[in-house]
């Protein structure tokens, strides 16, 4: 049903377009109050959490969305080859079909609506299929989406790992996924035997490197403690460790600490505002590799394998710092919890050199300094997904730029402008009038020995000499343009003939 309805042409009107993303507000809009339990139920998040990181961030890119609307849809004219004279050629922004979004657990209602509203603003129909590990979010799904949508246009498919399995073996016209870099493969080797599109967000140890010449350290430590604790830790672009030079590590630890507990006082079990791991088997993973910090001998600097209840979902905000043996997971390991690790450097050809030596390509990249040229070299030397110079995560709520990773954090982006390319598919088309006045005399076309044996180069010195044809916007500009080339070209081209009668008269 969804195909046919794609197939009749409607979802490519204006009208439809602003209907599906004036429905995806109200949807936010009327149905908020029952997301905010659902995430207090899964994720244990305080409502004005939830509402800046998964309804404000949505809401506003599908308003832009909307007020932009006809302005994104409309083809957009290029220049097109000298030789191809007169001509018109466009980019015809066009939706893709049918796409399947792949929700994450961290960011359940972001992670898919977001992603939807570029979608739809592309004029596709969608199928949702929201993580399993969320059940109150996925219920929210499927109870609120069919109210504000028509099963033709969107739809939900709840499910775990058999019914995400089915989904991918169908052909689909964009799979876009937000998940881990192991179920990533998995869904990459499913849309390689459909050959379906596929965009892939995934993660990876995003590191923070503080320079020598810090900006102010209590802000700095305020935005590395937030962008940590920031879902419990859940977030593909927290800070997953720290390179700080030796000359500020006594200053960053005990920073950090404070800023934590500013945050969420001494015991961030009893804050209101300290969300939870989504599952006990996701809370144990982390317990235990602090449990194994603590066991090589590296003493936390706040937090702590007690502090910590895993059959609660309560993970503290644990901070460990030189020395910390080579082999520990959480040096090797994306934490995706509130676990920070933090080690020194004298050189920074040293930072630079341990951020290259993990696995992988990061996310993203922070790096504190008050010396731009030091963040540049950085930047140069140390590749990632997205970066930020003095703050961290905020760059995922900026439409202006693009987010996505690159490497083994994925590919594809979103976002603004950038999520709209990814669900359009962007046709070429040229339109070229059909008459004997525009075939320059045949010299295209075999035999290339034409014209005393000039037909062939003469085409390849046109292909060669006219400029390109500016837009345009009438045909009566077209042989304003014709003529002007013609003329512009004649001194050119006679000078060419010149040249080939004397290398004639030579031989």
């Amino acid at each position: 049903a969804m195909r046919n309805h794609f197939a009749s042409g409607e979802t490519r009107s204006l009208k439809w377009r602003q209907a599906q993303l004036t429905a995806l507000i109200r949807l936010l809009e009327e149905d908020s109050k029952t997301l905010y339990s659902a995430m207090m139920s899964d994720l244990g998040k305080h409502e004005s959490e939830a509402y800046f990181t998964e309804i404000s961030i949505v809401k506003s890119e599908a308003a832009k969305y909307l007020k932009d609307l006809q302005a994104n849809m409309a083809h957009e004219p290029v220049p097109s080859p000298g030789v191809t004279l007169p001509a018109y050629s466009y980019i015809r922004k066009e939706p893709r079909g049918v796409v399947l979004i792949i929700g994450p657990f961290n960011y359940p209602a972001n992670l898919v609506l977001g992603p939807l509203a570029a979608a739809l603003a592309c004029g596709n129909c969608a199928v949702l299929k929201p993580s399993e590990l969320t059940p109150a979010v996925s219920k929210w799904f499927s109870q609120a989406i069919p109210r504000h949508f028509s099963p033709d246009a969107v739809a939900v498919q709840e499910g775990g790992v058999f019914e995400t399995t089915q989904l991918l073996k169908l052909p689909w016209d964009l799979i876009f996924f937000t998940g881990s870099e192991r179920v990533g493969k998995v869904v990459a080797e499913a849309a390689a035997k459909t050959l379906s599109p596929l965009v892939l967000e995934l993660g990876g140890k995003s590191p923070v490197l503080v320079d020598e010449r810090p900006p102010d350290v209590p802000t700095m430590c305020n935005r590395v403690a937030w962008g940590k604790t920031l879902n419990c830790g859940q977030t593909c672009v927290a800070p997953d460790y720290v390179l700080c030079h030796e000359s500020q590590m006594v200053k960053l630890t005990n920073g950090l600490v404070e800023s934590f507990q500013r945050m969420f006082g001494e015991d961030p079990k009893t804050s209101k505002f300290y969300p939870r791991i989504v599952s006990e088997q996701h809370a144990k993973r982390l317990v235990e590799m602090i449990e194994e910090a603590e066991a090589a001998g590296c003493v936390p600097l706040c937090g702590g394998s007690k502090a910590c209840n895993a059959s609660e979902r309560f993970v503290a905000p644990t901070l460990f710092a030189d020395p910390l043996p080579a082999h520990l997971r959480i040096l090797k390991e994306e934490i995706f919890g509130p676990i920070l690790s933090v080690r020194s450097f004298r050189q920074e050809s040293e930072a630079i050199a341990t951020i290259n030596s993990l696995p992988g390509t990061p996310l993203a990249l922070y790096v504190f300094t008050t010396d731009q040229r030091m963040c540049e070299r950085v930047l140069d030397r140390c590749p990632s997904g997205g970066a930020m110079r003095n703050d961290v995560v905020l760059h995922f709520a900026n439409g202006h730029v693009p987010f996505g990773g690159l490497g083994t954090s994925g590919y594809g982006s979103a976002h603004g402008k950038f999520g709209l390319r990814t669900f359009s598919h962007e046709r070429a088309f040229v339109s070229k009038p059909c008459r004997p006045l525009f075939e320059f005399g045949g010299i295209r076309y075999a035999p290339y020995d034409k014209y005393w044996g000039y037909s062939g180069k003469a085409f390849a010195f046109l292909l060669e000499t006219l400029p390109d044809i500016p837009v345009l916007s009438s045909q009566r500009n077209a042989l304003l343009l014709l003529a002007a080339a013609a003329f512009g070209c004649r001194q050119a081209i006679w000078s060419r003939v010149l040249s080939w009668r004397g290398i004639i008269k030579n031989h």
